[in-house]
């Protein structure tokens, strides 16, 4: 066997498409897994970018550089795509041009150098030598015969900035400041991504057939068993096997076997596949992009454009924090993209189930579980049928309530009670909720706009809660905490049952299209890269601020910071996170306790 091939897992077939469909509209109900697009920044005047951009942009290139051109050696064609697909590649080349430009622009180094990572026989890099001679670029590629083809297009087209090497990702050892590459297939966007960090180099990648990454059983998320790659070493964490999910937030929400679900789900190679398909392959990007932010990079997730030019036209672009204030150019929003995103939550998550229904179950298991003078069981009729107990069982579940079903066929229920730590829950996240909560909650709500409550209903459901501890902050705790679940929140309950919080009156955060500095739950400073607006958009989220000190200590003892406590009440579009919730945003100062006990 050739050890220059890159060892990528074999494709697992099958697909269950009720599980993935399920795990997708799940995830969807955590605002932070909400994937995010970003419009490009307008590209740096030049004139060879600019002529390049132009439909007929191919024509002032050496045509040996062309994709839709053929070279030939006799009778035998050499290179170039076919002609069905001539169009489409054309157009990917110029939009990974189109972003090159705002990156080797505001790049530190005048003249970088460019890596086109699985580059085959150079229909990207040939390009980019082209239309950029200040920058040195490099093909890595596994297959010879693909790199002679590119050295002879290279030699055609007279570009004395191009060299080839033959191995794989994960053993190209040289520095470099870009890494790009277009569609690397399953664990071959991870690597080229871990290549990238391992340099502190910039990255462009469009990532391609993820189903192809397999993990391994063993743990809650699964070790990938595509290559060994200690990346989280590079982020000066704990030295282990690559795993799956990548980030410490999507860690915290996954449960054994759901990456392999999702990343089946996720592989497509036609533009006809159901919309939450298409969502399932960008909440892979979004976990690929909240990693890379959580290893000191500033990232931010695109659509390709044209949309057609391929069905996998989600594009990763990524800095690192330490670059100059010049690499921070304006991202809007693309509102095409997100505008999607919204409209299969609300459509496909929410009126799927039935929101109507979805409220009305809130509303009885409220009345019949989490009242202080309820039994805090609930069991529904038998032969209720499958739609009615599905609702069921997701209310239960983003309630933080004890579920399962019961009896068989015509006679199957759902039995639903507090657990014993109720009104304290262990999701992806530990937080309280119950009556207490709720009482806070509706002393406010009516000085909250409308409209803005109504949001938050909508996107989170009707019970308010506290978070104690958050997604992103659950999945780097110790495992002491994170194997055994039940000890964890065993702890929590000992400690807070009893205690009192103090309410100190209602807050709010506004937002526009210009980032911050902000602090993160480990307390370091970084730039808000989560939330942007177009300048004349306002986002605002309403919350009650809570100081609890005895929840602060309980921080203290898990290893964590202290936190802004609140209750959020409504928002525009989604909650803002990684800003301050604390007495300096409150608009209605009040001051009251209210004691936590025992339903």
């Amino acid at each position: 066997m050739d050890p220059l091939k890159t060892t990528i897992p074999k494709r697992v077939k099958g697909l269950d498409f009720k599980a993935a469909e399920q795990l997708t509209r799940r995830l969807l109900l955590h605002d932070a897994a909400l994937p995010v697009y970003s419009l490009l920044p307008p590209t740096p005047p030049s004139p060879t970018v600019t002529a390049f951009l132009q439909p007929t942009g191919f024509s002032v290139l050496p045509s040996a550089v062309d994709p839709a051109s053929k070279g030939h050696t006799g009778l035998t064609p050499r290179y170039g795509v076919p002609p069905a697909r001539a169009d489409n590649k054309r157009s990917q080349i110029r939009f990974l041009i189109s972003v090159l430009a705002v990156f080797v622009d505001a790049h530190p180094n005048p003249n970088p150098v460019v890596v086109d990572f699985c580059g085959g026989c150079g229909h990207v890099a040939l390009v980019i030598a082209a239309v950029f001679p200040q920058c040195r670029v490099y093909i890595v590629d596994g297959n010879k015969v693909a790199l002679s083809i590119a050295k002879e297009r290279a030699k055609s087209a007279e570009l004395r900035n191009v060299q080839t090497y033959h191995t794989t990702v994960q053993n190209f050892s040289l520095r470099f400041d870009i890494a790009l590459a277009l569609h690397g297939c399953g664990g071959a966007s991870d690597a080229v991504i871990s290549a990238a960090v391992r340099t502190r180099a910039a990255l462009i990648v469009v990532p391609c057939c993820v189903g192809a990454i397999v993990t391994s059983r063993g743990s809650v998320t699964g070790a990938a068993i595509s290559h060994k790659d200690s990346v989280l070493d590079i982020f000066g964490k704990a030295k282990i096997d690559w795993h799956v999910p990548r980030s410490a937030l999507f860690r915290s929400l996954f449960r054994e076997g759901d990456y392999d679900c999702l990343a089946k789900a996720a592989d497509f190679g036609e533009h006809g596949v159901d919309d939450w398909r298409k969502i399932s392959k960008a909440l892979l990007e979004w976990d690929r992009l909240q990693w890379l932010r959580e290893g000191q990079y500033h990232a931010r997730l695109a659509k390709m454009r044209p949309l057609s030019c391929t069905p996998k036209n989600d594009v990763l672009l990524a800095w690192p924090r330490t670059y100059s204030s010049s690499f921070q150019p304006e991202w809007p929003l693309d509102g095409l993209a997100n505008g999607f995103v919204r409209d299969v939550v609300e459509g496909s998550v929410l009126n799927g189930l039935g929101l109507a229904e979805v409220t009305e179950v809130e509303r009885m298991l409220q009345n019949l579980v989490c009242d202080a003078n309820s039994p805090g069981v609930y069991r529904s009729s038998a032969g209720a049928g499958k739609r009615r107990r599905k609702v069921v069982h997701a209310v239960a579940e983003s309630m933080g309530l004890w579920h399962r079903s019961d009896g068989r066929g015509t006679q199957r229920s759902v039995l639903v009670r507090r657990t014993p730590h109720w009104p304290f829950f262990l999701d992806t996240y530990v937080g309280v909720g119950g009556p207490i909560i709720e009482a806070i909650s509706a002393a406010f709500v009516s000085k909250v706009p409308e409209h803005l409550a109504d949001r938050r209903v909508l996107v989170r459901g009707r019970p308010h809660h506290i978070t104690i501890v958050s997604p992103v902050e659950y999945g780097c705790l110790d495992s002491q905490y994170r194997t055994d679940r039940a000890a964890c929140l065993e702890l929590v309950s000992q400690q807070l049952f009893g205690t009192s919080l103090k309410v100190m009156g209602l807050g709010r955060v506004q937002r526009s299209a210009k980032p911050s500095t902000l602090v993160s739950w480990d307390g370091n400073a970084v730039e808000d890269t989560t939330s942007y607006y177009p300048n004349d958009v306002k986002h605002e989220v309403f919350f009650v601020v809570i100081e609890w000190p005895e929840a602060q200590q309980l921080r203290g003892q898990m290893g964590l910071p202290v936190k802004d406590l609140h209750i959020t009440l409504g928002f525009t579009e989604k909650d803002i996170h990684n800003c301050r919730k604390d007495l300096n945003t409150l608009i209605y100062p009040v001051s009251s306790e209210y004691k936590l006990t025992v339903p």
